[in-house]
């Protein structure tokens, strides 16, 4: 290979090095959060004849989360809420427990808030299923199933919202965690992209491989 080749092979790959795209980023930040359960949900005034399902859903405990999706796939995990689930044995034979007439509207709804910059408001739904039968016997009393969620963020941008499914045996109190994760990055909105550290240490040798190439060129 001659000099002048190798100065425009040298030259070739410093320009496509140039125009390598970029590393980028998703700062996201969730500043609100609520549960909306459905009707099913609330305190009898007596166990007999109830219809209600008494589990407590709270998001008391929110911090905001201020976090950074830099890859597809990433994803980041927090606190949303907590789910107490307080139903009681309250009652005689079969209406001890819970009773079939508290086991319809047990819908639920959380809702994640966006920082205001980013616009987007979430909304996820869970199927709640109470099994009737005692709250002390080891089976299963009460379950909670979220639906995953997909929401656009700028310019082909794409997050999955999921919350943890929750299985209860008995009373108590469980964190319900939410994550998100990068399905897609967004669009630049505008302007060029600076290449990554790594992109202009390439594209430096490849000059100087080019300077030197040159400089012995001029000395034959």
């Amino acid at each position: 290979m001659n000099a002048i080749q190798h100065m425009i092979l040298t030259a070739t790959a410093a320009g496509a090095l140039a125009m390598a795209p970029a590393a980028s980023a998703l700062p996201l930040a969730i500043t609100g959060g609520a549960f909306m359960p459905g009707s099913g949900y609330g305190v009898d005034p007596q166990e007999n004849g109830a219809t209600l399902l008494d589990v407590r859903f709270s998001t008391s405990g929110f911090a905001v989360q201020n976090f950074s999706l830099d890859n597809v796939g990433d994803y980041f995990t927090f606190k949303f809420g907590t789910v107490d689930f307080r139903e009681t044995d309250a009652g005689n034979g079969s209406n001890a427990g819970i009773r079939a007439h508290e086991t319809d509207h047990l819908d639920v709804m959380a809702r994640l808030i966006f920082a205001d910059s980013l616009g987007i408001v979430a909304d996820i739904a869970a199927a709640g299923t109470a099994i009737p039968g005692l709250i002390g016997d080891p089976a299963a009393d009460y379950l909670l199933a979220w639906d995953p969620v997909t929401v656009n963020i700028g310019q082909g941008g794409k997050l999955e919202i999921t919350l943890a499914p929750l299985s209860f045996s008995g009373n108590g109190l469980q964190d319900q965690m939410a994550t998100i994760t990068l399905l897609s990055l967004p669009e630049a909105s505008h302007g060029q992209a600076v290449p990554e550290p790594a992109t202009l240490s390439l594209l430096a040798l490849g000059l100087l491989g080019f300077a030197v190439t040159r400089r012995k060129s001029s000395n034959t």
